[in-house]
Formats: C-alpha cells, sequence, structure tokens
C-alpha cells in the first residue's frame, strides 16, 4: 500500500508542464514533488487522490497557487509552496481547505495578499511568509484565523506595521518580524494578537517602542528580542507591563545607561542580554526585582566601574558577563573580583587597566589587596577614610593641647609652693624675727 510517493530532483517536461496524471492510490496521504522545475500543477495530477492530507511543491517554478488542484484536496493538512516565484496570493484561494494547519510561502516573491485570500483557513497553525517582498503586514487577513499560532514575517519590506487595533480573537503566541524595516513600535499596533507569548524583532531600524504596544493587557509575553535596533534606552514602560518575561534581548543597540530599578516588575526574567551597547552607567538599584536572574550579559559596552551594591538586591548566584568593557584596576573594582570568585558560574576572563602603566592584566589575577590596604593607611582611599583620618588628628591636637596645659598649671603651683618655703625659712634664721 502506497502512503507517501516521492518524485523529487528531475527534468521530466511532462511533469514540469502539467501533463502528468498520477495513477489511483486508496492509502496515499502524502506527495513529494519538490525540485523538479514545475511551472504548473493541473488538477489531472492529483484527480485520483483526493485524500493526499500532506503535499510538498517547494523549490519549483511556480508563479501562481494552483487553486484549481487545491480545491479537490478537502482533506489537506500540510502545503509547502516554499522557493517558488509566486508574486501575489488571490482572493478565496484556500477556501476548501479549512482542514489544513502548516502553510508555507517562504522564498517566493509574493507583494501582496489580497482581501479574503485566507479566507477558509480555520485550522490553520502554521503561517510562513518569510523572505519575500511585502510592503504591508495582512493584519486584516490574519485577525480572522481562530487557531493561528505562529506567524513567520522575516525578511520582508515592512516600514510600518498599520492595520486596525482592535482586539481580536486571534491565538498568535509567536510573531517574528526580524528583518524588516521597521522604524518603530507603536502602542496597541500588537493588540490584535493579545495571547502573543513570543516577539521577534531583531535587525530592524526600531528607534522607539511604545509602553502599550500589546495593549494594557500584556501578561503573556515570555520572550521579547529587540535585539540589533537603535534603542537609545531600556523600554523600562513596557517591560514594567510584562510581569511574565522570561527572556530579553536587547543587543546591539545604542543603549547608554540601565536606571534605578528597570527590571523591578520581571521577577520571572532569567536572561538578559545587553551586549555591544554603549552602556557607561550602570544604577546601584538597576538588578532591583530580577528574583530568577540567570544570566546577565554586559559585554563590550563602555563601563568602567561598577556601583560596590550592584547585587544587594538578588540574593542568588548568576552568570555574569562583562568582558570587552574598560574597567580599571583600582579599589572601586576590588568587589568584582570577589564576587567572581565565589560565583559558581562560569563567567570568562574580565581585563582590567592598570593605573599608571597603560597596561591591561585579568582583573581575576590582579592583587587589589597591596593598593587597597597602601590607600587605607595612608588615608586616600575615600573620602570618607580621608575624613575619617582628619577627624581623628583634630581629637589628637586637642587632647595634646589639654595635657600641656595641665602640666603647666602643676609646674607654676610647684614654683609657687618652693618660693613660699623659702620665704618662711628665711624669715626663721633672721635674728630678732
Amino acid at each position: 500500500m502506497v502512503q507517501n510517493l516521492y518524485v523529487v530532483h528531475t527534468n521530466l517536461t511532462d511533469l514540469q508542464d502539467g501533463n502528468v496524471t498520477l495513477p489511483y492510490f486508496p492509502n496515499l496521504t502524502t506527495v513529494r514533488l519538490y525540485s523538479n522545475g514545475i511551472r504548473v500543477v493541473n488538477q489531472g495530477l492529483i484527480t485520483e487522490n483526493p485524500s493526499i492530507q500532506s503535499l510538498f511543491l517547494h523549490t519549483n517554478r511556480l508563479t501562481d497557487v494552483p487553486i484549481n488542484a487545491l480545491e479537490l484536496l478537502t482533506n489537506l493538512r500540510y502545503l509547502d509552496l516554499s522557493g517558488n516565484k509566486i508574486t501575489i496570493i488571490k482572493a478565496f484561494t484556500f477556501r476548501w481547505n479549512t482542514f489544513l494547519e502548516k502553510l508555507y510561502l517562504q522564498n517566493n516573491d509574493i507583494q501582496k495578499i489580497e482581501q479574503h485570500a485566507l479566507s477558509g483557513l480555520l485550522n490553520l497553525n502554521i503561517l510562513g511568509l518569510r523572505n519575500n517582498s511585502m510592503n504591508a503586514f495582512p493584519f486584516d487577513e490574519v485577525r480572522y484565523l481562530p487557531k493561528l499560532n505562529n506567524i513567520y514575517f522575516s525578511r520582508n519590506n515592512v516600514t510600518v506595521l498599520t492595520g486596525k487595533k482592535e482586539v481580536s480573537s486571534t491565538p498568535v503566541q509567536l510573531f517574528d518580524l526580524n528583518q524588516n524595516y521597521l522604524r518603530s513600535f507603536d502602542d496597541y499596533i500588537l493588540r490584535i494578537f493579545p495571547s502573543i507569548q513570543v516577539l521577534f524583532v531583531n535587525y530592524n531600524q526600531i528607534s522607539h517602542i511604545g509602553p502599550l504596544v500589546i495593549g494594557y493587557k500584556s501578561y503573556n509575553l515570555t520572550v521579547l528580542q529587540i535585539s540589533h535596533n537603535t534603542l537609545n534606552e531600556i523600554p523600562v514602560s513596557l517591560l514594567q507591563r510584562l510581569p511574565n518575561l522570561t527572556l530579553l534581548s536587547l543587543k546591539s543597540n545604542r543603549i547608554k545607561i540601565i536606571p534605578q530599578a528597570a527590571f523591578k516588575q520581571n521577577h520571572r526574567l532569567r536572561r538578559i542580554g545587553l551586549s555591544h551597547n554603549q552602556i557607561h552607567f550602570t544604577h546601584e538599584a538597576s538588578l532591583k526585582g530580577l528574583h530568577s536572574l540567570e544570566v546577565l550579559n554586559l559585554v563590550y559596552n563602555d563601563l568602567r566601574r561598577l556601583p560596590s551594591g550592584l547585587f544587594d538586591y538578588v540574593d542568588h548566584d548568576f552568570a555574569f558577563f562583562i568582558d570587552g568593557n574598560n574597567f580599571t584596576c583600582d579599589c572601586d573594582t576590588h568587589f568584582l573580583k570577589r564576587w567572581f570568585k565565589k560565583t559558581r558560574f562560569f563567567f570568562g576572563d574580565v581585563n582590567c587597566l592598570i593605573p599608571g602603566s597603560g597596561n591591561y592584566t585579568s582583573l581575576i589575577s590582579f592583587e587589589f589587596d597591596m593598593i587597597c590596604l597602601e590607600a587605607t593607611s595612608i588615608g586616600i582611599f575615600t573620602t570618607d577614610v580621608t575624613m575619617t583620618t582628619t577627624v581623628s588628628l583634630r581629637k589628637n591636637n586637642l587632647h595634646f593641647s589639654l595635657k600641656t596645659a595641665a602640666v603647666s598649671v602643676m609646674i607654676a603651683i610647684a614654683l609657687f609652693v618652693i618660693i613660699v618655703i623659702k620665704c618662711v625659712l628665711n624669715r626663721k634664721s633672721t635674728p630678732g624675727a
């Protein structure tokens, strides 16, 4: 019994021109016809086998979706048309394919999806539209797909997301917008996907993200990746609305500071990627609220030092990557060495600049105790130490002055007593006295 039919990597002219008819196979469910140079798929190809559930037509030369053939495949669950030369998805293309669950259209040259093109796809779960030439995302078409979970829309030409901002019942959980040309993410633009859990917008040109991108109720998002964009700051207002976030990637942006309590509502956040930014300042309370933190990556920024109380708000161990910065080997950096030595995670080597030498060395191997002990002994470690030393010297001077005054008074009294005694003795020794 034939269940799977493979005819791949051929150069059959009749197959390419749609002149082949498959014989009847009562149990045929899967047909693979990829990489054959097929230009036309006529009804005759599958007329005798309407029970087909999976059809692989990728990497051919189709310029249109074979609507006539699809009309016969009412049991179709899986359709792969990627890697062809399709330029448009016409209205009602899939109206007979109500059981279709996975539709792959990536690597074509699709420029437009007409109105009602996706009508009838009541069970569609995955929609693949990567690497096409679309200038707009078809919000109005996907909003009526009741079981759509994953949308792959990377490597298109979208600069602005436009569409209706009403909440829909579309249960989209993953939305991939990587490698487009988006410049901003405005409020409510993703309100259409209230159940979204994973959002990828890497490799765009985003400089602004509104705090209400997903609306007021954005509690489901667990993964947010906005790396390789042009953000100047951490989108704190948005993060405050994402209490279930577990992974955040903001690497390769233009972020300069990590502000106070930037992640205070993200108690479940485990991994934070902030590498390859321009961060030069981190607030002492910037890690407040990160009760589940496992990895913090600050590699290749402009950090020269970190506040000594940085770890006070994280009461557990985590992996901390900070190599590729501009740390100086001084007493303000000593706490990092102590922290790294007690961590159980691998952290990579960190270099710091030896003061006055112009040379770098390993922060872990540098002997901080010598310079910090020496600095303390001469009263120049910190302003507080200097002030303490100064007060101590003033107390000593005061004590010395009082002691000197007391000795002087005692000497004067003794001299006075001696003079008096001497006078009395002289009077007694004088005749007739």
